[in-house]
């Protein structure tokens, strides 16, 4: 019961103006006339209308507080429908100790927050759910079917990440496509091809509308493969007729400038340029037939050549049965242009081993060059540094050659363990060759080292001088430069522990025959004849012995002294020579091996 001491002034005022009124009524009543019964029969009247006037009042209001009452449940109850939907809540405790009217007003403007979320994250959801339909469209999937119900502002952020997912993927597949797009538009160019199917059609001209699924993908790059596929094989297939076209040009003397200017013209690898070169080696062709003998005359030489760059033997020539057929056919230009191309590959294949077998045939070549200047006298008076050079490059080939041989070895036998065939060189197994292959050791080839093949004579002293004798009959001694004389005393010991073992590798009649093939290395005693006819002619100037230089391990010979002449006959003449009782022999070089 609310207090109602605070309206007492309008309670008496109202009183007042309800005596005051029915007071001025009962005068106005009586003025008429109206009997006291009268009267107060409208009097009652009064008070009824006064207390009709307050029931309405009271009822009005009465019923303005239900409707406040009604209002404020159905705020409640919007705002417990939007709270669940929107997965929020909306705190409405202490809310009793409030008028109905306030209670109305702040549920009112709590559902107004409400439904302003609502709106907002509707709006937001529609956004969403058209860009999944974009995405959908395109990377063809289907929709998640989240329009069924208001999302919470969780399962939103969800979706939206999704969606950023799929944008991302969406991204990923478009930057795949429009590269192999672009790949298959300039090969299908170059080829000179058109799409033939809807889907290259979808790919080459209306690829705004590609949908980027599993399928499409996996297709497209397929047709990118198949595409690459053909790219290749095509140009592989230029390639060949260009070659085949350069050969045929050679054949046929066509000029270079045409030859040219005709490939100047048709580059690239499209069906045009196929084309004009397969017509172009059709032509080349039947010109060629007209005169077939001519070219396979020239493929035989070719053929030769290659024989003799792999170093084929006769043998292994003659296993081409069709080299020597007078039958002069395109077929039999083919086999030839076949074997060719066969012996070019074996020659590619096995390009290193032929390499460094040239290589090892220039060391060879080097090696015998030095060998043969070692055995001329007049290289010991060089002052250039000739002697250093050579010692160098003697070195050098010690160095290089073994470092080659087992290279070559080494290779040649992964060839047989690769093929199951022996590598063989003019028709001969590598192995067997001397100098190739082989496990011994390499004879130094240091002048002052290297090992002879005979012992020196036990006369060779450690300072040797070249006399000859004058005129007047006197003795003159020139000097040999020291580098040359200068013998070790301690050599002597290894020459002899060394001789049994270099006679064991040359015989005598190899080394005769050695002295026969070569004059400058035969003895330095004059014959018998000449030395008779210098005694009756009486010659003045003295015959010189020619000089030798002396080398460590110089292997000697003796020689029988004349039987024409006696002792006493050389010394009566004192312009006769005079002739030592032994003489030096030249240096046998070591053997060499057979060089191919």
């Amino acid at each position: 019961m609310s207090d109602l001491s605070k309206w007492e002034p309008v309670i008496q005022k109202t009183l007042a103006n309800i005596r005051s009124t029915l007071s001025q009524l009962h005068t106005i009543w009586e003025e008429i006339g109206f009997t006291e019964e009268a009267r107060s029969v409208y009097c009652e009247q009064a008070f009824n209308h006064i207390d009709d006037l307050l029931h309405d009042m009271v009822s009005e209001s009465e019923l303005k507080k239900e409707m406040l009452l009604v209002n404020v449940r159905d705020l409640m109850k919007q705002i417990a429908i939007l709270t669940k939907e929107l997965g929020t809540d909306i705190v409405t405790a202490g809310y009793e100790h409030l008028p109905l009217k306030e209670i109305e007003q702040v549920l009112r403007t709590d559902l107004h927050k409400l439904q302003y979320c609502k709106e907002q994250r509707m709006e937001h959801l529609k956004e969403l759910l058209v860009k999944e339909k974009s995405l959908c469209k395109v990377l063809g999937t289907q929709p998640i079917n989240i329009e069924e119900k208001l999302p919470t502002e969780e399962e939103l952020n969800s979706f939206k990440l999704y969606l950023e997912k799929q944008e991302n993927e969406k991204i990923r597949l478009e930057t795949i496509f429009n590269e192999m797009r672009r790949a298959i538009v300039r090969m299908m160019d170059d080829l000179g091809i058109l799409p033939s199917s809807s889907f290259e059609h979808l790919v080459y001209k209306n690829n705004e509308n590609f949908v980027f699924n599993n399928t499409n993908m996996t297709k497209l790059r397929e047709l990118r493969d198949k595409l690459k596929n053909e790219v290749d094989t095509a140009k592989e297939h230029v390639e060949d007729i260009k070659q085949e076209l350069i050969a045929l040009w050679k054949y046929l003397d066509e000029p270079e400038h045409i030859c040219q200017s005709f490939i100047n013209s048709y580059v690239g690898y499209s069906m045009a340029t196929i084309n004009a070169l397969t017509i172009e080696l059709e032509r080349c062709k039947e010109k060629r037939k007209q005169n077939i003998s001519k070219y396979v005359s020239q493929v035989r030489s070719e053929l030769v050549k290659l024989w003799d760059l792999c170093k084929f033997s006769e043998q292994q020539r003659r296993q081409f049965i069709h080299f020597n057929s007078q039958t002069y056919t395109e077929d039999l230009l083919t086999l030839h242009e076949l074997e060719v191309k066969r012996i070019q590959e074996f020659y590619e294949t096995n390009k290193s081993i032929y390499d460094l077998l040239e290589e090892r045939d220039n060391l060879w070549i080097k090696m015998k060059e030095l060998l043969q200047r070692a055995n001329n006298p007049d290289r010991f008076y060089n002052r250039g540094g000739q002697l250093l050079m050579e010692e160098k490059e003697r070195k050098t080939i010690q160095k290089k050659l073994p470092k080659i041989e087992e290279q070559l070895r080494n290779l040649i036998k992964e060839y047989e363990s690769v093929h199951g065939e022996v590598f063989t060189i003019n028709g001969i197994s590598s192995k067997k060759i001397p100098g190739i292959l082989s496990t011994r050791r390499y004879t130094p080839l240091n002048s002052s080292k290297r090992k002879l093949l005979f012992s020196p004579s036990p006369n060779t002293s450690a300072k040797r001088r070249n006399i000859s004798i004058g005129a007047n009959g006197s003795k003159s001694k020139r000097k040999i430069p020291k580098r040359i004389v200068q013998v070790k005393s301690s050599h002597k010991k290894e020459n002899s522990m060394s001789q049994s073992s270099a006679v064991t590798e040359t015989t005598y009649s190899q080394f005769k025959e050695h002295l026969e093939e070569r004059k400058e290395l035969r003895s330095s005693l004059l014959p018998e004849q000449i030395l008779a006819n210098a005694s009756k002619s009486k010659m003045r100037t003295p015959v010189r012995t020619p000089a030798k230089p002396l080398r460590k391990n110089l292997p000697l010979a003796t020689t029988p002294t004349t039987s024409k002449l006696s002792q006493s006959q050389m010394h009566k003449s004192p312009r006769s020579p005079r002739i030592a009782a032994t003489s030096r022999l030249a240096t046998v070089s070591t053997p060499l091996p057979i060089i191919f």
